[in-house]
């Protein structure tokens, strides 16, 4: 556990609990599961309730929706898996700000900026917002790489529409309905952070959670627009395979109506009859002279009524 305070106008960081009482700021930053001296910890800040307390100390996948009390909210959040998978508890009240996490994050990135930039000193809510506006980064990437993944399937499909990109196409909107999945709940929870009535902003900073919100909106709205399309993909698609196995088929079949004729002749010139044809020195060349012209006619009519366009 770390902690950075603000206090005077300056900021300190230490291990463990300690701050000055005096601190008008204080962030509390836990890295793993939470024990019992955490939260004896914290409630030097506030009194933690046995359900915040529950939600703060969950270590696995757990509710992630936000609690909200007189003197704090609790919530929790997924990062985007390529970045930052596991969740992040957050607690948030007038002069403290908490991050609990069992994993990766971007705590470490943002403790450093906040320190570097001295934004604790303008309020919790404000580190708040970079950590969650880190968050949102990773979001972005992912989005971004997920879009180019859509773009390249369809410039194969356009350009190759014998190759078999079905397994593709599902595992891009699988992607893409994990991540409405997982930054559907940050959008909720950012549009209440950014409330006009929400308790725990200062009015200074109340722009940077609103930025925060729109940000999280126009995300899963990018998201949701970019997976409607890969749906008009898939239908495309599935489309100009039919359409490529109607080729096929239009082929086999003029190649048997070209056939048919000549086969037709064969076979009655096969039959065990006595033909005069079979007679005469030219039968041969007469056969396959009307099987030839036969097969012509067929080609002419086929190429004038627009059959191998």
């Amino acid at each position: 556990m770390r902690v950075m305070w603000a206090a005077s106008g300056r900021l300190g960081e230490a291990h463990g609990g300690d701050w000055p009482e005096t601190a008008e700021a204080v962030w509390v930053d836990v890295a793993g599961t939470p024990g019992p001296a955490v939260r004896a910890t914290l409630e030097r800040l506030w009194h933690v309730h046995p359900l915040a307390w529950s939600r703060l100390a969950d270590d696995g996948a757990g509710r992630l929706g936000m609690l909200a009390y007189p003197d704090a909210v609790v919530f929790g959040l997924r990062g985007a898996p390529t970045m930052h998978p596991a969740p992040l508890r957050i607690a948030l009240g007038d002069r403290f700000l908490v991050t609990v996490r069992a994993g990766p994050s971007p705590v470490d990135a943002v403790w450093t900026r906040v320190r570097d930039t001295s934004a604790l000193l303008e309020g919790p809510d404000r580190a708040l917002y970079l950590l969650l506006d880190a968050v949102l980064d990773g979001f972005q990437g992912w989005l971004e790489q997920l879009e180019r993944d859509y773009e390249d399937i369809h410039r194969i499909m356009l350009k190759h529409p014998y190759r078999d990109l079905a397994e593709r196409i599902l595992r891009c909107r699988r992607e893409f309905l994990a991540i409405r999945r997982v930054l559907a709940p940050v959008r909720e929870v950012t549009a209440i952070l950014a409330a006009d009535d929400f308790a725990f902003s200062a009015d200074q900073n109340h722009p940077y959670l609103k930025d925060l919100a729109d940000r999280a909106a126009e995300l899963l709205d990018e998201a949701d627009a970019t997976r409607d399309g890969l749906g008009g993909t898939v239908e495309a698609y599935t489309s100009m395979q039919s359409n490529e196995i109607n080729k096929v088929m239009k082929f086999l079949t003029i190649l048997s109506v070209l056939g048919l004729p000549a086969t037709t002749i064969a076979s009655i010139y096969g039959m065990n009859f006595d033909i005069p044809e079979t007679h005469w020195p030219f039968g041969y060349a007469y056969s396959l002279a009307l099987m030839a012209s036969v097969t012509a006619s067929l080609l002419w009519y086929m190429g004038r009524h627009g059959w191998f366009r």
